[in-house]
């Protein structure tokens, strides 16, 4: 069977710098593991239902799709067969900058 989803390079990357700077936050909580596997349910939700979550060309004209977690993160993908994992990142950040390397 084949993956439904994959998760880029850059997106791995992102996780771990959230989970690193979560731990730093608050180096007492497990706020970090519930990050992530609340992040990788939600991979698994958006290859089962592509196409949720919603287009923002005030962010980017990338073809991708943004998904809230948490109301604080954005979870950034593509519409693909398998469901690309572009980005996560946190809402607060200039995410036109942030996806300027995406090209």
């Amino acid at each position: 069977m084949a993956a439904k989803f994959i998760v880029a390079p850059l997106a791995l990357d992102d996780i771990d710098d959230l989970t690193d700077w979560m731990r730093e936050t608050d180096p007492t909580s497990d706020f970090d593991l519930r990050f992530i596997d609340t992040v990788y349910e939600a991979f698994q939700f958006l290859a089962d239902n592509p196409g949720v979550g919603h287009k923002r060309a005030d962010l980017t004209d990338q073809p991708v799709l943004f998904w809230t977690v948490w109301k604080s993160f954005a979870v950034i993908y593509r519409k693909s067969s398998p469901l690309e994992i572009v980005r996560v990142t946190r809402w607060a950040r200039d995410i036109p900058t942030f996806l300027a390397d995406e090209g």
